[in-house]
């Protein structure tokens, strides 16, 4: 059966329709579109499931396949970018959504013991429970004290960032803000180690100041002047500043494999936004750095305790499964919607063929994990970003962190550190 639904327009597109049994559904768009990015936010019955890209050129999408209960329901469509217009949306039955087995091997072959570990651990744990994460903004880590104050628990996945051991911050002519941040985020990796000891698993991302020129805060495109094609072309004083840049963040992640602590690994993130230099020219650069990454830090400098994982929804950009390890969305939906983000998940599911895990790799509101479990979108870890995405209170109440930290759906570190023989 295929239903074409009546659209109200007006700044945002509102379908009204009914089901007369529970049963599996798919959404499809018919659309035309120009821009480059066209993107728009979805609700259904108020909650988010994120967002649906359009891309230039196409005449259908499919938004979202899930199980719909029988009744009156609203889908809500919200533009957020782009001038695509939106033409007929479909509501068609479909089969089950299956999840795959997750894949747990690791892309490099001489993966340490403790990297494999925690794939199999991860993927033991995917399609059934959500590990709860949070990004820290600074050495105080007050997010993750905030977090036991109101829930009496931890996270299971702590985020850290390498942004104040990039090489060439300009700290002389940058201003304020760059230098407080850049100073707050120099020394991580000693409270990293204590999170390991602890029991936590650690992720790290790299807010990477370009290698040359730009000052102030030179992660973002424009701030800097650096071109990612020349990063990639041997010769060029680009490449040889990026290579610098690689082998030094190289050296400080050693602490960790020396120790066969595992980490998370997420670089170049977000790169098909264009708002950082790694993707301000497109995917073919980004692509060929990720992979020169990939293989400067397990081949040159031995670092096989990291697993990677790829951040964007883009299949343009995907540098391809053997050397990607996990997928990852980052998602700032709606603050204080605890919707699954399910459009987002099946998104990041069809960029590889091979049963990668899928994880929410940053995060406004945090989604709950029965719901994301039981719509299909069971996210691997969520990751709240810092400071007042966590505690400021709109994005996510107290109320809604006691209620995940005591889901059964959900993994924090209390609960990792009994799967793993350690309490």
């Amino acid at each position: 059966m295929t239903m074409e639904l009546t659209l109200q327009q007006e700044s945002s597109f509102t379908a009204q329709f009914s089901t007369e049994r529970e049963g599996w559904k798919k959404i499809r768009l018919i659309y035309r579109a120009t821009g480059r990015r066209n993107l728009y936010a979805v609700d259904l019955d108020g909650e988010s499931l994120s967002g649906v890209f359009l891309p230039a050129g196409g005449e259908e999408r499919t938004v979202v396949t899930l199980r719909l209960p029988a009744g009156a329901h609203e889908l809500r469509l919200s533009r957020r970018e782009g001038d695509a217009q939106i033409l007929q949306v479909l509501l068609e039955d479909a089969a089950p959504a299956v999840l795959p087995p997750a894949r747990t091997g690791l892309s490099d072959p001489a993966a340490s013991p403790a990297a494999r570990d925690l794939m199999a651990l991860l993927g033991s744990l995917y399609g059934k429970r959500v590990l709860l994460g949070q990004h820290t903004k600074d050495i105080p880590m007050g997010e993750i004290t905030f977090i036991e104050r109101v829930t009496g628990k931890k996270p299971a996945v702590c985020g850290f960032e390498l942004l104040g051991y990039s090489p060439n911050i300009q700290w002389e002519t940058s201003d304020e803000p760059t230098v407080t941040e850049a100073r707050n985020n120099q020394n991580t990796i000693p409270c990293a180690l204590d999170w390991a000891e602890q029991g936590g698993i650690v992720a790290y991302c790299w807010h990477w100041f370009s290698p040359l020129s730009g000052n102030d805060k030179a992660f973002y495109t424009e701030h800097t002047d650096f071109d990612a094609r020349r990063a990639v072309e041997p010769g060029t004083p680009e490449h040889e500043a990026a290579i610098r840049d690689m082998d030094a963040i190289a050296q400080h992640l050693k602490v960790f494999a020396e120790r066969d602590i595992p980490i998370l690994w997420r670089p170049l993130h977000e790169a098909e936004g264009g708002w950082f230099w790694w993707g301000a020219q497109g995917p073919e650069p980004c692509k060929a750095l990720w992979r020169e990454m990939y293989d400067r830090f397990t081949r040159v400098h031995g670092l096989h305790n990291l697993i990677w994982v790829w951040n964007s929804l883009d299949p343009a950009w995907y540098p391809g499964d053997d050397c990607v390890d996990i997928v990852a969305a980052d998602l700032y939906a709606k603050a204080g919607n605890y919707g699954s983000c399910k459009c987002d998940f099946d998104y990041a599911r069809a960029l590889c063929a091979d049963g990668k895990m899928v994880a929410l790799s940053e995060c406004g509101a945090n989604p709950d994990p029965e719901r994301c479990v039981q719509a299909g979108a069971p996210w691997l870890w969520q990751m709240t970003w810092c400071g007042g995405f966590c505690t400021g209170g709109a994005w996510n109440s107290v109320q809604q962190y006691r209620r995940a930290y005591e889901s059964p759906y959900a993994v924090t570190l209390e609960d990792l550190k009994a799967l793993r023989g350690r309490e």
